[in-house]
């Protein structure tokens, strides 16, 4: 019994050595993974901190663009509107000055376009909610755009009530009314394009639906239409920011978008907002 007992000891001060030994071990690697997590975490806030600076940076240099050019394409924009008006030019300086309107006013476009994406994306956009009767702003926007439409093309405003508030950022609803109008208006050569808006009583909703008897969108492009440079034509002006804006716009204020895929005689675009949003003001 005594020699079973020695050898039992023997093999437990064995086990207990291995044991120790693997402890050490794994104490070892814990101290190197620490000293690892800790290299990356310092890494990490370096990483952040020069992050932070180049939004900083970024931020700063939007808010100069939106200034340094926006004036400049202002002032061409303004001027050649006054040479139209002021001036008897004749055919060949009209179709000129007609280039210079239209070619200054794209670009302001695609530049207010993208500035608007990159000041979403920084989520520095301050909706200003207000309440109103959107009836009056929509039929002005509709005269506003009917001369811009072709010869063959018809734009229609339906609404069933005389009558229609809403609280919202009135400004981003011009905006987003502007930008499917206009898309509608690209891709329309004959027909019409009927802008109709309803309150949805039970869903606390107002809806809008803009229908055109355009090309339409094909079927494998409809899911992609409100991705961020995504366009149906290659060969149609734009920076195929314009739904992606919109979309955007209209989750900040609480509603969303999307395509009637069961419309084929063009393309049907609608899209919700919110009649009393709980958003505040200052919200960015």
């Amino acid at each position: 019994l005594i020699t079973i007992g020695f050898i039992y000891t023997i093999i437990s001060n064995i086990r207990i050595r291995r044991l120790k030994r693997n402890l050490e071990k794994k104490d070892k690697l814990l101290e190197e993974e620490k000293s690892e997590l800790i290299k990356y975490q310092n890494e990490l806030i370096i990483a952040k901190d020069k992050a932070d600076e180049f939004s900083k940076l970024q931020s700063s240099f939007i808010s100069n663009m939106r200034h340094e050019i926006r004036t400049p394409l202002n002032a061409i924009v303004g001027f050649s509107d006054v040479l139209v008006s002021t001036i008897e030019a004749t055919k060949e300086q009209e179709q000129y000055i007609k280039i210079i309107q239209y070619n200054s006013s794209l670009l302001l476009k695609l530049i207010n376009d993208i500035l608007d994406l990159s000041i979403i994306d920084e989520k520095k956009r301050k909706l200003f909610f207000e309440k109103a009767d959107i009836i009056p702003l929509l039929e002005s926007i509709i005269v506003s755009m009917r001369p811009t439409a072709k010869e063959n093309v018809k734009i229609i405003f339906t609404h069933k009530e005389d009558n229609i508030t809403i609280v919202t950022d009135l400004v981003r609803l011009q905006q987003i009314v502007f930008n499917l109008i206009g898309n509608a208006i690209k891709f329309t050569q004959v027909g019409n394009i009927t802008l109709n808006v309803e309150r949805k009583i039970e869903e606390e909703m107002i809806q809008f639906s803009f229908t055109d008897t355009g090309c339409g969108i094909p079927i494998d492009k409809q899911d992609e239409v409100f991705e961020r440079f995504s366009k149906v034509d290659e060969f149609v002006q734009g920076t195929g920011l314009g739904l992606a804006i919109c979309n955007e716009i209209i989750k900040l204020i609480g509603g969303r978008i999307w395509i009637d895929k069961s419309y084929t005689t063009g393309a049907r675009f609608i899209f919700t907002l919110p009649t009393n949003p709980r958003v505040n003001s200052d919200d960015e």
